[in-house]
């Protein structure tokens, strides 16, 4: 799969417990950076933490969408 800035993604990010929706702002070697646009509840707090970006391994990446 061709990742691309901009493009948005299903996933599971470094330090999140459930799947995440995201835009890519960032791409390097092994990861990507990602702006989550949509979650679990149950990650919120961490997301704040985050202020809504998050690492992300791109063999963990499931979908574009």
């Amino acid at each position: 799969m061709e990742l691309k800035i901009g493009g948005m993604y299903d996933c599971a990010a470094v330090g999140l417990s459930e799947q995440i929706t995201g835009r890519i702002v960032g791409i390097h070697e092994h990861t990507v950076v990602m702006e989550v646009l949509e979650y679990n509840q149950q990650d919120a707090a961490e997301l704040f933490d985050k202020q809504s970006r998050v690492i992300v391994r791109k063999r963990d990446i499931i979908s574009e969408i």
